[in-house]
């Protein structure tokens, strides 16, 4: 997980997890560099101004609600 404060600061969550699933042998040594990877490369990305992309504003609670056929009335 990515979490960027309000301020811009950039972390990565949950990286105990991963090492507890390597040690477990849950994930091979492979997919947890290609993991690793793929977390540098959002950390990079969540450094810059465009982050997080636009989709991810696009998708309101309520815009959620209405995919999910969730009726806010009831």
């Amino acid at each position: 997980d990515i979490w960027k404060s309000r301020r811009g600061d950039v972390a990565l969550l949950d990286e105990d997890e991963l090492e507890a699933a390597i040690e477990r042998g849950w994930i091979t040594a492979e997919l947890a560099a290609a993991a690793r990877a793929e977390a540098d490369r959002l950390l990079e990305a969540a450094r810059g101004p465009a982050w997080p992309p636009p989709h991810v504003t696009e998708w309101t609670l309520e815009r959620c609600r209405r995919a999910l056929g969730i009726d806010e009335s009831a």
